[in-house]
């Protein structure tokens, strides 16, 4: 399963909007979530 995350994110004393793709497999333990993409 995918999740998107819309994140606001901030550098530089400047703020930015930023997406971020996960993807999430219960099975791979002890981490099941991976970053996919991000924008």
């Amino acid at each position: 399963m995918n999740y998107r995350l819309r994140l606001k994110v901030k550098g530089e004393g400047v703020e930015k909007n930023a997406e971020a793709v996960v993807w999430w497999q219960p099975w791979r333990k002890p981490e099941p979530y991976q970053l996919t993409s991000w924008n």
